[in-house]
């Protein structure tokens, strides 16, 4: 009798370790599925980031061209001036 207690008690604590194990287990996935979930996160804003810094020197970039563009015009005659910026 006292060897199938035994027994019984053996197979609770490995059932125990298993359980505890396995608990273990999907924390670490849980802890390891946010981790990518907030490199993931950082990555798109980088991104996102970089695209904005694009447009941002595209849009100087117009804007300087188009202020080049009325600074020569100043120098040509009225008429011309009137086809050109309009």
């Amino acid at each position: 009798m006292d060897k199938v207690k035994h027994l019984i008690a053996e197979q609770k604590k490995e059932e125990e370790g298993r359980w505890l194990k396995w608990d273990e287990d999907r924390r670490l996935e849980r802890i390891e599925a946010e981790r990518r979930r907030v490199t993931n996160a950082i990555e798109s804003s980088k991104k996102q980031l970089l695209e904005v810094v694009d447009q941002w020197g595209t849009a100087i970039n117009l804007e300087q061209f188009f202020k080049q563009a009325e600074a020569r015009c100043d120098g040509l005659p009225k008429e011309q001036q009137e086809k050109l910026l309009t």
